[in-house]
């Protein structure tokens, strides 16, 4: 069964910090967070697929819980407009490869993903220095949509 995050909301935690236009940088909290120094790689399979409302930013953002040989960690990815936009479907067992910054996030430690990989899909969603990829990407898109249309 294929589980699609947008559907799933817990309104009760604030996981993403994002700006009000949907994007994300190094000024956000997340942003300030990500630490190239501490990326890694695993290899996890998925517990849980959560959507997560931030009531300040009126925003959702895509979580997913994974479980590997070191325990159960939350990995955060991104706005769920860019995520909803991606060719990778997550659902629950799903076996992952991450790539990501470990940080301590309210006392517990979680992972800022840069990458994941499920079989041949890659998700994209962050450089080598914590940089989303979804920095421009609605405007972009809304442009070559219209010259498509044109």
């Amino acid at each position: 069964m294929v589980y699609y995050a947008r559907f799933l909301h817990l309104g009760t935690m604030t996981l993403y910090a994002q700006k009000e236009n949907g994007s994300s940088d190094k000024t956000s909290n997340f942003g300030k967070m990500f630490n190239p120094k501490t990326i890694e790689t695993f290899d996890a399979s998925v517990a849980s697929i959560l959507t997560i409302y931030e009531a300040q930013k009126s925003t959702y953002g895509i979580h997913l819980e994974v479980k590997s040989d070191k325990g159960v960690i939350p990995v955060h990815l991104g706005p769920s407009w860019y995520i909803d936009n991606q060719n990778v479907l997550f659902s629950i067992g799903d076996t992952l490869s991450i790539t990501g910054s470990r940080i301590i996030y309210k006392g517990a430690p979680a992972i800022i993903a840069m990458e994941v990989q499920k079989k041949e899909n890659v998700l994209l969603l962050r450089d080598k220095n914590g940089f989303p990829h979804w920095r421009g990407w609605q405007k972009k898109n809304k442009r070559n949509k219209k010259s498509k249309s044109q």
